[in-house]
């Protein structure tokens, strides 16, 4: 009875596992092309940045650093979220693995 038990949860928990994973990875991805899409913006406004930098006034300096510093910010944050999804998905992965032994 508490093997047929055992083997009924086994199954629900591996029935969800490449599902949920697919779609972890999947969000992951999408993380990145937005941060990667982040980063190509920082490159594009740093450039300008350097090429104006001595014909803008200071306060225009300033608005230009804190728009990059805010978008490299949206970027970190973005990565920090994949760091999260990928610690779930070892987790799940890992709870899986003591489920099925």
């Amino acid at each position: 009875m508490a093997s047929a038990l055992y083997l009924e949860n086994f199954l629900e928990n591996i029935e969800n596992l490449p599902t949920e994973l697919q779609r972890n990875f999947t969000l992951m991805r999408s993380l990145d092309q937005r941060a990667q899409d982040l980063l190509k913006e920082i490159d594009v406004n740093s450039a300008d940045y350097k090429a104006k930098v001595k014909d803008l006034s200071k306060e225009e300096r300033k608005e230009r650093l804190t728009k990059i510093q805010e978008t490299f910010q949206k970027a970190r944050e973005y990565s920090d979220d994949k760091v999260q999804i990928a610690m779930q998905m070892y987790e799940m992965v890992s709870q899986f693995l003591v489920l099925s032994q």
